[in-house]
């Protein structure tokens, strides 16, 4: 649980609960963490701070950046490319 009156950041704690579960293997490598919006609902805390905490572990290199999920399947109709000069 995190807690609102801690030294530590709400930031933090999150990004630290995460990192010792992937440290533990509760975290399967290639697993997807939660959906921001999902995980700032479960933990009762602003997807700010759930954003903040993911990166916190980008930058340690305890999680991947997970691709884009929402690519075109095929390029729109009035889509064209720059031409090259």
């Amino acid at each position: 649980m995190l807690t609102r009156t801690s030294t530590q950041s709400l930031t933090g704690q999150l990004a630290d609960r995460f990192a010792e579960r992937i440290r533990n293997r509760l975290l399967a490598p290639g697993a997807r963490l939660p959906s921001v919006r999902e995980c700032a609902r479960q933990q009762g805390v602003s997807p700010h701070t759930v954003v903040a905490a993911y990166d916190q572990l980008l930058a340690a290199g305890s999680r991947r950046p997970a691709p884009a999920r929402h690519r075109l399947r095929r390029p729109c109709p009035w889509w064209r490319p720059m031409p090259v000069r």
